[in-house]
């Protein structure tokens, strides 16, 4: 069946308008669907032609790839980014500078008050002074005394390290004002290290400090003079007493056990004796110089104070440390006197509020400590029951000082224990004593061993009472945990 050449016509012309005609969409989207076509594009009703061959969509050009659609940005949009973005550069930059600011003033603040409180000489440079004042605080705010010794270590170093550019000791003695100042500070520097090393376990360490503080002292040293008496008495000490107190800290091998004869045991035991007796005697010879003692009389008799002499804090450790090390390697006869002077010292100064402080000449646990170490000389040289006696007296003096200090606290319990040790063993010899009187045969005194026998028997019960009353009096040292000080 043909058509009409004016429907065929029609149908043509419909078909190129519908090519042609533009999508509404600006996108070429792949396989999107055909919108719907416009109904004044649709043939007449009355027109005569097939329209399922209408239906057929257009062929489209495939659509481009990563093709994104750019919306526009409003003048008003920039404008208020823009605010926005300097508005939050400004809370940045005044931010930061704020806080670089305020961190300053704290940072300078604080160093200022810790100058305060340890000064510092104002000739070492800005590091060494930080270091010292970051000790002082990590050590006394902080209690950390490992921290604290190697911000110790560290100005050490640094005040070394200077003076070895200047030309040494010598040529920074005459580089003129400051360098004093500087010099005494080095030595209080150089001991305060060796007491933390000390505690912290580096015996090895801490008198090597010690012997660098002696140094200072010696004869031909450049700075003599600007190290302190007090100084040198301190590092005397303290290095006669890590040669006392065991261990060879000269030297070792490093960990490693290495077998000696005995011959090489004494003779190391014997010139760590008579190094820390010098020490203890170059102490108190020192002490006795700066309190104007005659030095005949204090070479004589070392560690015996004279009665009447003026004393010092200084005089009367020295003497304590030398008649420690007497006692300790059995040298009774020299540790009996100088125990005796240091107890007739100590109790002849006034007690008033000042001398009987910590440290003070009258303090009572100093007096106790004396009590206590007489008590053991005295029941070494065979006065037992004097012993027994000093060793009470010891413990009643510091006994009402145990929750105050730990250091009273620790005398308390060497006193103690050393009572409880002594009662017991007279105890013993009593109750032995009495079992050997029990085997003799009686005879025609008869009646006297029965009196004896009471009196044997009247001092076992006394001897118990007391040994009770001191077990007891240890046992409430003892239940003291925490003290108050130190």
């Amino acid at each position: 069946m043909s058509l009409p050449i004016s429907q065929l016509q029609l149908r043509l012309r419909l078909q190129l308008q519908l090519r042609l005609w533009p999508s509404p969409s600006p996108l070429f989207v792949a396989n999107a669907q055909q919108p719907l076509r416009p109904s004044f594009l649709l043939p007449p009703s009355h027109c005569r032609f097939h329209t399922k061959t209408l239906s057929r969509r257009p062929q489209f050009p495939p659509s481009p790839p990563n093709v994104h659609l750019q919306r526009p940005i409003s003048t008003a949009a920039k404008s208020f980014l823009y605010t926005e973005s300097l508005q939050a550069l400004r809370l940045l930059t005044f931010g930061s500078l704020g806080l670089l600011i305020s961190g300053s003033i704290l940072y300078l603040g604080l160093h200022y008050y810790l100058e305060l409180q340890s000064p510092t000489p104002k000739i070492y440079d800005l590091s060494t002074r930080s270091a010292l004042h970051s000790a002082y605080y990590a050590k006394e705010w902080e209690g950390d005394l490992a921290r604290a010794a190697g911000f110790l270590n560290e100005a050490v170093g640094r005040i070394e390290e200077v003076v070895a550019q200047r030309g040494g000791w010598e040529a920074v003695r005459v580089l003129g004002w400051g360098w004093e100042e500087g010099v005494s500070r080095y030595v209080n520097v150089l001991g305060e290290l060796g007491e933390l090393e000390e505690k912290l376990g580096y015996r090895k360490r801490a008198a090597g400090r010690w012997r660098r503080v002696l140094e200072f002292c010696g004869e031909g040293s450049p700075v003599r003079e600007c190290v302190g008496k007090g100084e040198r008495v301190r590092a005397a000490l303290r290095l006669g007493g890590l040669l006392d107190e065991a261990g060879d800290v000269e030297g070792g091998a490093g960990g490693v056990e290495v077998e000696e004869s005995e011959d090489e045991v004494s003779r190391k035991r014997e010139k760590r004796e008579k190094e820390a007796e010098g020490l203890f005697t170059l102490a108190y010879l020192l002490a006795a110089e700066d309190v104007g003692m005659e030095s005949r009389l204090a070479r004589e008799t070392p560690g015996v104070i004279p009665a009447g002499e003026r004393l010092s804090r200084d005089l009367l450790n020295a003497a304590t440390e030398l008649g420690i090390h007497y006692a300790r390697f059995k040298r009774l006869d020299k540790a009996l006197p100088v125990f005796l002077s240091l107890l007739r010292a100590r109790s002849s100064v006034s007690p008033t509020k000042e001398m009987t402080t910590r440290g003070g000449l009258a303090d009572p646990c100093e007096i106790g400590k004396v009590e206590a170490y007489l008590g053991e000389v005295l029941w070494a040289v065979g006065e037992r029951r004097q012993g027994v006696e000093m060793e009470k007296r010891a413990l009643e003096t510091v006994e009402r000082l145990v929750e105050e200090r730990a250091g009273c606290r620790d005398c308390a319990v060497f006193a103690g224990g050393n009572l409880v040790v002594m009662l017991r063993k007279l105890l013993e010899e009593v109750e032995e004593r009495n079992a050997k009187g029990k085997k003799l045969d009686a005879g025609w005194w008869l009646w006297k061993r029965r009196d004896e026998e009471e009196v044997g028997k009247t001092g076992v019960e006394e001897l118990e009472r007391e040994v009770e009353e001191a077990e007891d009096m240890l046992r409430g040292v003892l239940g003291v945990r925490v003290t108050k000080g130190k």
